[in-house]
């Protein structure tokens, strides 16, 4: 933690010569979002459909989604990823190289949300103040939904308003709940830019981590008996109770889906670390962790099982970029 305090300091003291700086300006929605980058599981407990494509390309992972299905502009930015993973260029990938690649582009993931929170608490803080209070935060939040100044402060000033609507008054109950939890130094809910981070990117703290995949364990244990079940992990229709899991119908239908397949496939071999057939909690936070180790090496793994031009454990690049990674990481 004392390493996420450091980075926040030097940050802050990159940013004094800002303070005389025009206005701040946030683009990004001040609610911790629901997708986080270089996570395996979304906050709602699905698998996050851009995980490969996250880890492997860094936040170059948005210029392929602006590219779209150019697949020349794709394939060349593919080549500048290779080459720079390819770290002794001789043209090859060894599962050492990506393996190391992919921890940067984590890496990256994780410098981008703290840079991105930095600047938002800034904004809130005004320069002025080393912690942002609720009020802060409610503010912004209302504002960026378009709401007037009036409704704003009546909002704050009593907690209560009919003019703001039903759904926007729930998140701000569900993020006042989170505040409250990332107070850690119980300071009358105040955050300080650690705290402010962790809030909303609880991917950079392993104690939010485990409260994140607390959350989603809740969600996924239909029965509440304290484990996960293949079946509620892909749930199909309605959640089907623990003895459906082996039902010849129940895998049929997996079997025919490829996405299913894949869930199927990260169930029982990444997150069934002891193979019983259920899930745990410590589990799932193990599989929830991005800087756990076993997920540069799956990662690399898998992508070298999945290039169509394979040599051990190697990846070869030609010029012409005959392998096809473009297709695993879309």
């Amino acid at each position: 933690m004392r390493n996420l305090a450091l980075i926040f300091d030097v940050i802050f003291l990159c940013n004094l010569d800002s303070i005389f700086a025009p206005p701040l300006k946030v683009t990004n929605d001040v609610r911790p979002p629901d997708h986080l980058d270089g996570m395996k599981l979304e906050r709602d407990g699905h698998l996050n459909p851009d995980f490969h494509k996250e880890v492997f390309l860094g936040e170059k992972a948005h210029d392929l989604d602006k590219i779209g299905d150019d697949k020349t502009k794709g394939h060349q930015l593919l080549k500048d990823v290779f080459k720079f993973a390819d770290i002794d260029k001789d043209n090859y990938l060894t599962s050492k190289e990506i393996i190391e690649w992919i921890k940067l582009k984590i890496d990256e993931h994780f410098n981008s949300s703290i840079i991105e929170t930095d600047n938002i608490f800034q904004l809130l803080a005004n320069n002025s103040r080393n912690y942002l209070v609720w009020s802060d935060y409610q503010k912004l939040f209302l504002q960026q939904r378009e709401y007037d100044k009036e409704i704003v402060d009546e909002f704050i000033k009593t907690g209560d308003s009919k003019r703001v609507s039903l759904d926007h008054r729930f998140e701000l109950l569900k993020d006042h709940d989170r505040w409250r939890q990332e107070d850690y130094d119980g300071d009358g809910e105040r955050l300080n830019r650690t705290e402010f981070l962790r809030f909303r990117h609880p991917e950079n703290s392993p104690k939010s981590i485990y409260a994140m995949s607390q959350d989603i364990f809740y969600e996924l244990d239909f029965n509440r008996d304290g484990y996960i079940g293949l079946n509620e992990f892909i749930p199909i229709g309605m959640a089907h109770p623990r003895d459906k899991q082996d039902n010849s119908e129940f895998r049929a239908l997996i079997d025919k889906d490829p996405v299913l397949r894949e869930k199927k496939e990260e169930f029982d071999e990444l997150i069934d670390k002891n193979h019983n057939g259920v899930v745990s909690l410590d589990e799932l936070v193990a599989f929830n962790d991005p800087r756990n180790s076993h997920v540069p090496e799956h990662e690399a793994f898998t992508l070298i099982d999945y290039a169509q031009i394979k040599m051990g454990n190697y990846l070869l690049l030609k010029l012409s970029l005959t392998i096809n990674i473009f297709l695993v990481v879309r």
